[in-house]
């Protein structure tokens, strides 16, 4: 469906929709490592800023400026990125460490 349509479901079924999309995330995220977590995340805020960036112009990403959504959720996206850095680093920190226990 394109954005304009979207823009005409009733405030209802985009609950409804929000609500499914969300219990479907959870239960995905409740499979993952950590390391794959963090990769949903990021996939998924990037998605959304992108989507107000490109998709939505109120989102002031048509006319290259950054409207008050966008800059908003540029900050989940830098939060996104550092956290997703945070994992990975604390994962190859866990590995190398576990790699050179054994190695003695």
């Amino acid at each position: 469906m394109n954005a304009e349509g979207e823009r005409k479901m009733s405030w209802e079924q985009q609950q409804r929709d929000i609500a499914a999309h969300g219990e479907e995330v959870r239960s995905i995220a409740a499979r993952l490592t950590p390391e794959r977590r963090a990769d949903l995340l990021l996939e998924v805020t990037q998605g959304i800023y992108n989507a107000v960036k490109i998709d939505s112009p109120e989102g002031g990403g048509l006319d290259g400026r950054d409207g008050p959504e966008r800059m908003g959720l540029a900050a989940v996206v830098d939060a996104a990125q550092d956290h997703h850095h945070a994992v990975y680093t604390r994962g190859l920190a866990a590995r190398d460490a576990e790699e050179n226990g054994r190695a003695h």
